[in-house]
């Protein structure tokens, strides 16, 4: 886990971790429908150098993609 960005307080963390096997080959909006059941959300996938920010909801997520995640 790589945090980005880090409120005063502890909260609302803006990171950076490896996407979980269970959303691999799956679409971006399944996985973040499984993230926000954590309360978590998912704004975008790093995929090698290239960042995708909010991709298209269709965007397939890969084995060595890196979920950018805002949490509580």
């Amino acid at each position: 886990m790589i945090n980005l960005i880090r409120h005063s307080d502890n909260h609302n963390l803006l990171m950076s971790e490896p996407v979980i096997n269970e959303m691999v080959g799956k679409p971006f909006n399944e996985a973040c429908l499984q993230y926000f059941n954590q309360n978590i959300m998912l704004v975008g996938i790093k995929r090698g150098e290239k960042t995708f920010i909010n991709p298209p909801r269709d965007f397939v997520i890969k084995k060595d993609d890196l979920a950018i995640l805002i949490t509580e």
